[in-house]
């Protein structure tokens, strides 16, 4: 994924979901994903990246405590 500065979703999706407007608002919606280019990962063509990490720092690898954010999800 690219670091690039894009609105946040909630800044992107002007019209909220109602019970009326849910053609209107999925249009919305894919538009946003296309542009992010989160395409692949919502049709499944590409995997979602974990959200953990083995550190390099660490020693052990079978605990939550030896294990890092993935900076893709940070960025």
């Amino acid at each position: 994924m690219r670091n690039q500065s894009f609105p946040t979703l909630s800044q992107s999706v002007i019209i909220k979901l109602n019970r009326y407007n849910f053609l209107i608002w999925c249009n919305q919606l894919f538009s946003v994903v296309i542009i992010r280019e989160f395409d692949d990962i919502v049709d499944g063509t590409q995997p979602c990246p974990p959200w953990f990490l083995p550190n390099p720092n660490s020693n052990s690898t079978s605990t939550i405590r030896s294990m890092v954010v993935n900076q893709e999800y940070i960025t």
